[in-house]
């Protein structure tokens, strides 16, 4: 799971290895019952979670070909301190 997770956000998305493992190292903390939660860590975990939204929005769009100066915006203005929901619709005209 980790190369799959690794190749995706490195290769596909571009992320730089050191975003690929502070999110693993998040990751594997939170999965693995290690995570005490510090300031510090609550704001790498909205970070992170910024991040993923972004590689996610990203993701779809290279998969189904969508240019990255179509919507939906590849930046998130301002800080992402609840959880966001967010609904992507695409028409085809």
């Amino acid at each position: 799971m980790r190369i799959q997770v690794e190749n995706f956000l490195i290769n596909e998305i571009g992320y730089e290895n050191n975003q690929f493992l502070k999110i693993w190292k998040l990751r594997n903390d939170i999965f693995h019952g290690r995570l005490s939660m510090t300031l510090e860590q609550i704001r790498d975990l909205h970070s992170i979670k910024r991040e993923l939204t972004l590689a996610i929005i990203k993701g779809m769009k290279k998969l189904i070909g969508i240019d990255s100066s179509e919507f939906p915006k590849e930046e998130i203005p301002g800080p992402l301190f609840a959880d966001s929901f967010f609904d992507i619709e695409y028409t085809v005209p």
